[in-house]
């Protein structure tokens, strides 16, 4: 991360708190990595490829039936309004968790295979990488098809904006793109507030350019820990903007940080 940026690198490893962070850019493949990079509970943020696993099912069959018009108003309601009521009957339809843990086999994601529960969709494992090539995979896979990957992109567009924060608002110099973002949290026993998001930036083209993960777990408020995602989102943005826009923009070698710099967190 520090070779990406040093001010968000700052905000990571100056938290109290468990956070990961992960970048991918989409058209260079290259991925960026900063904080902890242990699994952290997905939550929410799984509700993404069971909603593409449904939709490219959908695609194959009748998709004009009552049956296809009630699953597709479930899906809606479980990507755009993060309800999780719609989730057991998705999965039913799909072939439950042993069919996402299929898919990610044929996405190549092992980690996210390895980390699936045999029994609640909430609770699965991943590190911030894994979760950043699960999304980069649903963004760009051949394996979905592109009326899937435009269906999905449309729902999370309708994001209300409560439920949208990490990499949210873009640098007014990428005029066009947009911040497509599935969060989720969720508060463990009575103290572990756990808080994700992950986000798909398009280009003023509509072509996926970047994914931007965070996962957090940690004894705070849901607004502290969502405003920290939202100033690390702000400091990635100012970054991969000024990538976007110029090749040669500035590239941060890791040795030009200060050792206490990197090793704040411990101090």
């Amino acid at each position: 991360m520090c070779s990406l940026s040093t001010s968000a690198l700052a905000a990571i490893e100056s938290s109290k708190h468990r956070i990961g962070v992960a970048v991918i850019d989409l058209d260079r493949g290259l991925e960026w990595h900063g904080g902890d990079a242990g699994p952290f509970a997905l939550h929410s943020v799984v509700k993404l490829p069971i909603a593409w696993l449904a939709l490219s099912l959908l695609h194959d069959t009748d998709p004009e039936s009552g049956s296809a018009t009630t699953l597709r108003r479930q899906i809606r309601s479980m990507v755009t309004h993060s309800a999780n009521e719609p989730v057991e009957p998705v999965l039913r339809y799909i072939g439950g968790l042993k069919a996402l843990g299929e898919y990610y086999e044929a996405l190549d994601l092992p980690e996210m295979r390895a980390g699936l529960h045999p029994h609640r969709w909430g609770i699965g494992m991943a590190p911030a990488g894994a979760v950043a090539r699960l999304y980069a995979a649903l963004a760009g896979s051949p394996i979905a098809p592109a009326e899937v990957r435009r269906e999905g992109f449309e729902l999370l567009a309708k994001a209300p904006d409560y439920l949208r924060w990490g990499a949210k608002k873009l640098p007014a110099s990428l005029d066009g793109w947009q911040s497509l973002i599935k969060t989720g949290w969720f508060l463990w026993g009575e103290t572990e507030m756990r808080i994700n998001s992950a986000a798909i930036w398009l280009d003023a083209d509509g072509r996926p350019r970047y994914v931007i993960v965070m996962m957090f777990s940690g004894k705070t408020e849901a607004g502290r820990a969502q405003a920290l995602q939202n100033r690390i989102g702000a400091e990635l943005a100012v970054a991969l903007a000024a990538r976007a826009l110029d090749p040669q923009a500035r590239r941060w070698n890791c040795l030009d940080l200060p050792l206490e710099r990197l090793l704040v967190r411990y101090y």
